[in-house]
């Protein structure tokens, strides 16, 4: 039993691969997206400073003037544990939260493996879309 056991891993392993490199490598591990958008008002006098992170990369610290956004690509692990944090600072405010988890992606990367946060003086705002007929959902608030 052991003797075919492990050459059907090996070909299990393998015909995964062939298949992921066939398709561009998206079919099995899809490359995601993570979009941090700037829409504070445009008189603010205070930049948006936004840092986000996850257990393996920090991006560093943000500086965004209303209108810019930041954004990264990466590909999540096979284990379902993938998770991005970010921590928004504007003015005397500040937030804390996921803005990925591969646990709760369907959620609000739906469309295009892609996650849209909007930045408001009210809240974050998330969406799978950036179009005009995009739907934004409130997700956080500020902490005063």
């Amino acid at each position: 039993m052991k003797k075919t056991f492990i050459p059907w891993i090996i070909f299990t392993f393998h015909l995964l691969l062939l298949c992921s490199t066939t398709m561009g490598g998206d079919a099995l591990f899809p490359t995601y997206e993570v979009h941090i958008i700037n829409d504070l008002p445009t008189n603010s006098h205070f930049f948006l400073l936004v840092r986000c992170q996850s257990k393996d990369d920090d991006f560093g610290m943000h500086k965004l003037e209303s209108g810019e956004e930041f954004y990264w690509r990466f590909k999540p692990n096979i284990i379902k544990t993938t998770l991005f944090f970010c921590h928004f600072y504007w003015d005397t405010k500040d937030a804390i939260f996921n803005v990925y988890d591969r646990k709760l992606d369907d959620d609000y990367c739906y469309k295009f493996n892609t996650c849209y946060w909007s930045v408001r003086d009210d809240g974050f705002y998330s969406s799978g879309d950036n179009t005009a007929q995009a739907t934004w959902s409130k997700f956080n608030d500020w902490t005063p």
